[in-house]
């Protein structure tokens, strides 16, 4: 038969994550999950930023390093003035865990938003999944962007290319198909 084809986005492929900005738009449940790069999260959130205040916005964001700098990846996420931050340390270690904490109390002194830690990136994608209202727009700058969106599948979201306004659906699915394992193939 034929071979399995990788995900591939409408935008941009992750396998370039580390060098060009790209993201992929999921709807689920009448809410949007808006998978981008861990580093491409500031260039992704403006299409996320609510053009009414009706759209709840979450961001799933890595903390940074421990002994890196805070002031340059916190005042990017503040600017959205999400309503809700979870945080997720790239590496299981105390360290990670202390870097996360401090992460979380910058942001909550820059942006009335509520704060918190999970310190695995894909147990903060489900927990966003679980609690998906019609309108809500996850913003998730991932580490992992193929097991994300396997994860998306499973929780039967469909992508699209773009978000569409508060109280609409997406008018226009992304370019492809899914094949039964729920990979998506590129129309040729």
């Amino acid at each position: 038969m034929g071979t399995k084809s990788p995900i591939r986005s409408s935008t941009r492929s992750p396998s370039s994550a580390a060098l060009t900005a790209w993201r992929r738009v999921f709807e689920i449940d009448g809410g949007y999950v808006v998978l981008t790069g861990a580093r491409s999260g500031a260039g992704s959130a403006a299409m996320c930023r609510p053009p009414h205040r009706s759209r709840h916005l979450t961001v799933v964001a890595r903390a940074p390093g421990a002994g890196r700098p805070l002031a340059g990846r916190v005042r990017p996420i503040a600017e959205l003035d999400p309503a809700r931050v979870l945080i997720y340390a790239a590496e299981d270690s105390v360290a990670a865990a202390e870097a996360a904490a401090l992460f979380a109390r910058a942001l909550r002194g820059a942006c009335r938003a509520e704060c918190c830690v999970i310190l695995d990136s894909l147990r903060a994608l489900r927990h966003c999944i679980d609690c998906i209202a019609p309108g809500d727009a996850v913003l998730y700058c991932c580490d992992h962007p193929m097991e994300a969106a396997r994860i998306l599948h499973e929780y039967g979201a469909t992508e699209v290319a773009e978000m569409a306004p508060p109280g609409r659906r997406a008018p226009f699915p992304a370019h492809g198909h899914a094949s039964a394992d729920g990979n998506r193939a590129a129309l040729g």
